[in-house]
């Protein structure tokens, strides 16, 4: 008998990508499934205490710990990235690409002729036409 995956994209939480075989309460009752190895659903029941106090920043350690075992142990390249960067931002918060396109980070780097690149896609020709830009 084949499980079934979820494949929600929308659903950005590393748990929901692959979550544990269904009907395995019983023996996890008894042992913590951490230490026991049954990653997945340590991921499954740690994400149910960070959901409840999203803000205790004890409370993210221990899936975030989890996330990194799973990430380590993937095959995966697409899963061993999920799993890394959500222990990355239970850990340290948001990461990767700002989410501000204009920010002064970017602005500094930008070489001259990509900066105009990206003016001409924000400025409508026509309308620009009689205008007269100086830049600095």
């Amino acid at each position: 008998m084949e499980r079934q995956r979820r494949t929600d994209p929308a659903r950005q939480d590393p748990r929901h990508r692959d979550p544990p075989p269904p009907g395995g309460g019983g023996r996890h009752a008894q042992v913590a499934p951490f230490d026991a190895g049954d990653l997945r659903w340590a991921a499954e029941v740690l994400n149910h205490v960070v959901f409840a106090q999203p803000d205790h920043t004890a409370a993210r350690e221990p899936p975030a710990d989890t996330y990194e075992q799973l990430g380590y142990g993937a095959e995966n390249g697409t899963w061993r990235n999920f799993y890394l960067s959500g222990a990355t931002e239970l850990r340290d918060g948001r990461f990767g690409t700002p989410t501000v396109t204009a920010s002064a980070d970017i602005l500094a780097n930008l070489a001259p002729w990509l900066l105009f690149d990206a003016l001409a896609v924000q400025i409508d020709g026509p309308k620009a036409w009689n205008k007269h830009i100086v830049t600095p």
